[in-house]
C-alpha cells in the first residue's frame, strides 16, 4: 500500500497489485474507498498511466467517466443493462 499526494496537500492510500498471467501482467490499482480525486489529480493519474503503460488494456471503474475523460483517456466503455454487456465507444 502506498500513500499518494493528490490535490492541495491531500493524501490517499493506493494499492497496486501485480497479477501475472501467461499473456502478460495485469496491474490492479485501487484507491481509498469513498475518496474522490479532484479534476487535476485525475488528469495527472490518467497521463501517467498512458505514459508508463502504453499499449496496455486498463480497466477502470469510474462513476464519472464521461466527465473524467481527459485527453481521450477512455476510448470505450462496458455498458451493463438488461442482463447484457455492450462495448460502446466513448469518443
Amino acid at each position: 500500500m502506498h500513500e499518494l499526494q493528490v490535490g492541495a496537500g491531500d493524501r490517499i492510500l493506493v494499492t497496486v497489485d501485480e497479477i501475472k498471467f501467461d499473456m502478460g501482467k495485469i496491474y490492479a490499482i485501487t484507491g481509498e474507498s469513498g475518496y474522490e480525486l479532484d479534476s487535476n489529480s485525475v488528469k495527472v493519474a490518467e497521463r501517467m498511466l498512458k505514459r508508463y503503460l502504453p499499449n496496455t488494456l486498463i480497466l477502470v471503474v469510474d462513476h464519472y467517466a464521461k466527465d473524467n475523460n481527459y485527453d481521450g483517456f477512455y476510448g470505450q466503455e462496458l455498458y451493463f443493462a438488461d442482463k447484457k454487456v455492450t462495448l460502446r465507444d466513448m469518443i
